[in-house]
């Protein structure tokens, strides 16, 4: 009696050390610390655990890096046409466009920068209604030489 009681205190014991390092590394990653990883120690349904664990963490990681470069990528491809918009429409107020040439060329300017924007805005919208499970991808035939048409066209300056 004894020395099974010794046996499930000492066994008991490993097992919840075990567990208590892999919720350690849990709570780690709710606090938004992305590099930690539960040790693979214990027994054996605790190292699955924790081997189960890991590459989440993993994949958690390669999330905020791959939003971290999304967010840099959108505010770049914003700021552009905003830049274009702010120093053209400011050309329009202090009358450096204001010989009908300019004038338009300003305005014409601004409005590709403004839709350009709107542009952004949408897919943004559409991505996010993608993600949140709204949308179904579906194939389709594409024109090919429609299509680089455009992109030419849109590559023009």
């Amino acid at each position: 009696m004894v020395l099974s009681t010794l046996l499930a205190f000492v066994l008991g014991r490993s097992v919840a050390r075990s567990l208590t390092r892999v919720s350690a590394a849990a709570q780690a990653l709710t606090r938004g610390e992305t590099d930690v990883r539960a040790p693979v120690s214990g027994p054996r349904e605790v190292r699955s655990l924790a081997r189960t664990f890991n590459p989440i963490t993993d994949r958690v990681e390669a999330t905020r890096h791959v939003q971290r470069d999304f967010v840099a990528t959108v505010s770049h491809e914003m700021k552009t046409p905003l830049t274009s918009i702010q120093g053209f429409s400011q050309a329009l107020l202090d009358g450096t466009a204001a010989e009908p040439g300019r004038f338009k060329r300003a305005a014409t300017v601004i409005h590709a920068g403004a839709g350009r924007m709107r542009r952004l805005v949408d897919d943004l919208l559409l991505l996010a209604r993608f993600d949140a499970g709204h949308i179904e991808m579906q194939l389709r035939d594409v024109e090919l030489h429609s299509l680089l048409r455009q992109f030419v066209a849109g590559m023009t300056p």
